[in-house]
Parts: C-alpha cells; structure tokens; sequence
C-alpha cells in the first residue's frame, strides 16, 4: 500500500470533498480517500499493484480538481 498526500487547492466546500472522494474512489486500486477541507489536502492510500500514482492524480485532473 501507498499514500498521497496532494494539494487540492480548489478544494473548499462539502460538495467539493464529495467529489473528489467519489472520482478516487471509483479506481478498483484506491483503498480509502478523503480530503481535508481545512488543509486542502487530499489523502489518498492505494495498493500500486493495481492502480498508478499518476491515475491517482489524473483522476483529480479529470474531476476538475488538479493538486497544485
């Protein structure tokens, strides 16, 4: 298993943490997300075996939130 952490300056409202949460959630490989709203900081644990960090981070960019 492997976790990042990723800015996610846009970032800022409950519906924001849903969606972020829902796109990570959705990879087969992803274990567990969620986003600090306060930070703006998105934690994301994934077993590499199954998914890449850079579809972790292309699944944020698609959801209309790329980590700064």
């Amino acid at each position: 298993m492997r976790t990042l952490l990723l800015d996610v300056p846009d970032a800022h409202c409950g519906a924001c943490r849903a969606a972020i949460v829902a796109a990570l959630q959705r990879h087969p490989g992803v274990v567990s997300a969620d986003v600090d709203l306060r930070r703006r900081i998105a934690t994301v644990v994934f077993d590499e075996g199954r998914v890449t960090a850079a579809a972790v981070v292309d699944a944020l960019v698609t959801a209309g939130y790329p980590p700064a």
